[in-house]
């Protein structure tokens, strides 16, 4: 049997979104910052843990931000809280939708 493909696009509307921005060189540097931000943010956070990967700013490594939508803005440790714009995602890993 042949598995399909479904890649869904999900616009994401302007929302509060608070995180930790650093560059990464590999991802064994994500889970510590993952932990991080899930507890600094807390019952802050509105959805899922979002992983932005930026590739049009000169950084050494991979210039990265884990975080969370959030309710209020959230400016605790390393975790900095901005408004995230409208953008368009293209959705195709299993659940990652609520799909799965």
């Amino acid at each position: 049997m042949e598995q399909e493909n479904q890649v869904k696009h999900v616009v994401r509307e302007e929302t509060l979104f608070a995180g930790i921005r650093e560059p990464i060189k590999s991802r064994q540097e994500l889970a510590p910052r993952m932990k991080s931000v899930t507890e600094i943010c807390g019952d802050k956070a509105l959805g899922p843990l979002v992983h932005i990967l930026r590739f049009d700013t000169p950084v050494e490594g991979f210039d990265s931000e884990v975080g969370f939508p959030v309710t209020a803005k959230v400016n605790a440790g390393p975790v900095r809280t901005h408004t995230a714009k409208n953008a368009l995602f293209f959705v195709d890993a299993p659940g990652a939708s609520g799909n799965p």
